[in-house]
């Protein structure tokens, strides 16, 4: 077959899309890379905080969870088979004390299932040395993340956050709002970016945002939710936006993922009607939709119209991204899920949908598609599948995680209207090099999209 691939990875055994490959425990990692002042100590082995260097200096290049001191943000207990059945509780005891007596808001405790399965008490141990430390233990219950993927997992650490912040007595404000459920898997532009334009957005509807969970921020500015008299609740909240408006009082109003003009303009309205700012409102949509159009209209005739995609990436990203795709003319081709959809699939999609795929099997549709596309298929994805997809002409766009093939130091959003702008710079700019890489490349070439030049 024209797309056959070389270079794709022998996996041992299956990779369900549906999990993303990943446990809860990665989206553990994740939150607690997202706030600065949290630390994580994983009853494990070494590869406790191995695992993190998938997230360190790999996918963020801004993470500070490996630390050049030895103070890791996530550190192991070093049990091995030979301890884990022993009485382990003093020694834990000293372990909280060494990272929970240093600067830091909350120190995580996680069993994982095979240290879990001894039944030690960390609740226990964490009552016992509390009044000592700095920072606040907060045992994670393993029974609550059993059976979840990376998103579950990151979510369940925000609503412990949001269950044991201490937050002030702060007079609320009309104008104040806080966002609750933003996925920020690294430190770096594409994040700092979209929380930026969320921010913009509102601010022109009058609105201050006073505390983004997650935003890279540490504790201190989170507790500042306690100002807002309305949460938006974004679609990775989990239970956290619900827990902090009970403990607040605060109004809850959920708000979709805006991707591309429509949904961004949808956003704005839903926003403008939820804190009766009506007349801003329309105002604000006059002059965003204004500009937006005008200034897509060419690229998107040029590179979206007509043209294939697949996308495989977080569900409420991937889902907004194809929505962004039929908007612009485009037909999306495969759509599959680096995590368990919590959104309906809308019947445009169907047909592409691959709800419980292993990575080869996304991999082979990919390149499948791609085949029959008369120009190189737009692959808008982590790079695990861009890796599966070998000499295939794809023109590949790294997004959501992993997506370590693209870095960004300066502010790139990938949501509102400054985020449709740059998805769209980079989608045109890895079009262009596709061509050219196909132009170029001649009997057993290798395109530029391949894993051996990087992806």
């Amino acid at each position: 077959m024209s797309h056959e691939r070389n270079n794709r990875p022998k996996l041992q055994a299956p990779y369900r899309f549906d999990v993303g490959g990943y446990h809860s425990v990665i989206g553990i990692y994740l939150a607690i890379n997202a706030v600065p002042d949290t630390w994580l100590l994983v009853d494990s082995a070494d590869c406790g905080t191995l695992r993190a260097e998938l997230i360190h200096d790999n996918h963020d290049w801004g993470s500070t969870l490996i630390t050049e001191d030895g103070r890791y943000r996530i550190a192991n207990t070093g049990v091995c088979p030979h301890t884990v059945a022993l009485d382990r509780n003093a020694e834990l005891a000293g372990q909280m004390t060494a990272i929970g007596s240093g600067d830091g808001s909350f120190l995580f405790v996680y069993p994982p299932p095979v240290t879990a399965i001894v039944g030690l008490d960390y609740a226990v141990v964490a009552r016992r040395v509390q009044a000592q430390l700095k920072m606040q233990v907060v045992p994670i219950n393993p029974a609550d993340t059993a059976g979840g993927d990376w998103l579950s997992g990151y979510a369940y650490v925000m609503g412990l956050l949001a269950r044991h912040i201490q937050l002030p007595a702060a007079a609320k404000k009309r104008n104040k709002v806080a966002l609750v459920g933003y996925l920020w898997d690294r430190n770096e532009g594409d994040n700092s970016g979209s929380v930026r334009e969320l921010h913009r957005l509102l601010e022109g509807l009058g609105l201050e945002v006073c505390a983004t969970w997650l935003s890279g921020t540490a504790t201190a500015d989170l507790a500042r939710v306690a100002e807002a008299s309305v949460i938006f609740e974004l679609p990775h909240a989990g239970d956290a936006a619900r827990i902090l408006a009970e403990r607040t009082g605060a109004r809850l109003v959920p708000l979709h993922l805006p991707v591309g003009i429509e949904s961004t303009l949808a956003w704005i309205d839903a926003a403008a009607e939820a804190t009766a700012r009506a007349k801003r409102g329309q105002a604000l949509l006059r002059a965003e939709a204004a500009e937006a159009y005008d200034k897509v209209s060419k690229p998107v005739a040029m590179h979206f119209v007509g043209r294939d995609f697949a996308i495989c990436t977080e569900p409420y990203l991937g889902l907004g991204l194809a929505g962004m795709v039929e908007e612009f003319g485009g037909y999306v081709r495969v759509l599959a899920f680096t995590g368990r959809a919590r959104a309906p699939v809308p019947p445009a999609f169907l047909a592409a949908y691959l709800p419980d795929a292993s990575i080869t099997q996304v991999g082979d549709r990919v390149g499948s598609a791609a085949s029959r596309s008369s120009r190189p298929l737009v692959l808008l994805s982590n790079i695990q599948v861009i890796s599966t997809v070998g000499n295939a002409p794809v023109a590949s766009v790294p997004i959501g995680f992993q997506a370590g093939g693209n870095h960004f130091l300066l502010d790139t959003p990938f949501v509102g209207i400054r985020g449709t702008y740059s998805l769209i710079d980079r989608i045109v700019a890895a079009s262009t090099r596709a061509v050219m890489a196909r132009a170029h490349a001649g009997p057993g070439g290798v395109f530029w999209n391949s894993p051996a030049h990087g992806g």
